[in-house]
């Protein structure tokens, strides 16, 4: 029986609630050194080996599988203080892996943004905006999730009123504090603003329809901007309007983001979720909330990390070499060093010869140091980068292409826009 890494203990643990644990003593037990912690037994363990074998019963100690085989070889190993369940009939499976979950940015806006999950009217929308505003002082931001959640493709039909939100309805429910209700990432929806937004924006009641890399939707009859605006989205590089968004909603507590993602991880363990990759828009400040949860014994997920270094952090590629050495535990190469006093990359800017940076076509790019968490646990491992060069999703019109493409509304992008202005 091969000893291996138990990756489904929280999936399995999950079971023990619902199923009544009894211990079983077996003549001839062996010595609590060497015994389970706990068996599974009367089960159906999916193995998921080379076979896709099916199996009766699993043994776990200190978090490893110490064995799994039929009922009768797996009871030997109980002990005195082995709690064995007996799952009458159900099945055991190897915790998922989630390959896209976002683990991260969820658990930070879990505790961070105003729920409109489930929302069916903008009446309720202006309801819960009303509630939150009683707990601001005026000015504070109000930031909200994506209206209804998924599908979002129902929006706005979805909506009693069959149709968005305006400022003039935000306005109602917050007259002094600025709120933003955000689109979904790659889908072709309206962030929405109310009218102090709009200030500390910039967009005024003259503002052109293109404005600051997004296009600004008019109210038919005044014409003046309705609160709803495309393309502020994480993939906009070229927008001057998200940089500014990003400038002036409010930094949260490092604790409250904490506990933010400890909750998002119980809730991916609740599911069977025991691993995720986190590459896309992973940075240094996600990195360092799972750092905290691993300091202080309490990340109870596995997770891969590879930094995006594109979009928000630009690194020229010998800085990518001495990322791959210090992940790798290797001698850094291409005249980079980590600058620890400055916190950022040492050494020749660029991937060329003329020194001209790998991604911004001539201009000198300083990377920032990316966050190396060690841990002999093996409950995180930091490997490779994430690298995406499309410029954005093809419906926002932000693709890289050759020829010339419509976006989601009809309109023509010309070929390879620019990443930013």
């Amino acid at each position: 029986m091969n000893r291996q890494k138990f990756y489904c203990m929280s999936y399995s643990c999950w079971f023990l609630t619902i199923v009544s644990a009894c211990t079983v003593e077996e003549p001839g037990a062996p010595a609590e050194s060497v015994a389970a912690d706990l068996i599974l037994y009367n089960a159906k363990v999916v193995t998921v080996d080379e076979q896709f074998s099916i199996e009766q019963a699993i043994a776990i100690k200190g978090g490893m599988i110490l064995g799994v085989g039929n009922d009768v070889e797996i009871l030997k190993l109980a002990g005195a203080s082995t709690q064995s369940v007996d799952l009458e009939g159900k099945m055991v499976l190897p915790g998922f892996v989630d390959g896209h979950p976002h683990m991260v940015h969820r658990g930070v806006a879990l505790l961070t943004t105003l729920d409109l999950n489930g929302v069916d009217s903008i009446e309720e929308i202006k309801e819960r905006i009303s509630a939150k505003v009683a707990t601001l002082e005026p000015g504070e931001w109000i930031e909200t999730t994506w209206i209804r959640g998924q599908p979002f493709g129902a929006l706005p039909m979805a909506l009693e009123e069959k149709r968005f939100p305006t400022r003039w309805d935000l306005d109602e429910a917050a007259p002094d504090n600025p709120v933003y209700i955000p689109t979904p990432f790659s889908y072709p929806l309206p962030s929405i603003f109310n009218s102090a937004a709009l200030e500390a924006l910039g967009i005024s009641d003259d503002a052109p329809d293109d404005y600051g890399g997004t296009t600004v939707v008019k109210d038919a009859e005044s014409g003046r901007p309705n609160g709803q605006v495309h393309k502020i989205v994480i993939f906009n590089y070229a927008c001057s309007v998200c940089r500014k968004l990003g400038e002036l909603l409010p930094e949260h507590p490092f604790e409250t983001q904490v506990a933010g993602v400890k909750e998002q991880i119980q809730r991916n363990n609740a599911v069977g979720i025991t691993t995720v990759y986190e590459g896309h828009h992973m940075m240094n400040g996600q990195a360092e909330l799972v750092q905290a949860l691993l300091e202080r014994d309490q990340l109870d997920i596995r997770i891969h990390i590879a930094y995006q270094v594109t979009g928000q952090l630009w690194m020229p590629l010998p800085a990518l070499d001495a990322w791959f050495g210090e992940i790798s535990g290797k001698e850094l190469v291409g005249g980079y060093t980590v600058a620890e006093s400055s916190g950022g990359w040492s050494g020749q800017s660029g991937g060329d010869s003329d020194g001209s940076s790998a991604w911004s076509d001539g201009e000198t790019e300083q990377a920032p140091k990316m966050l190396l968490i060690k841990d002999d646990t093996d409950m995180v491992v930091m490997g490779g980068v994430t690298m995406g060069m499309g410029g954005g999703p093809v419906n926002m019109g932000m693709a890289l292409m050759y020829n010339e493409y419509n976006d989601a509304f009809g309109n023509p992008v010309p070929s390879r826009p620019p990443y930013r202005n």
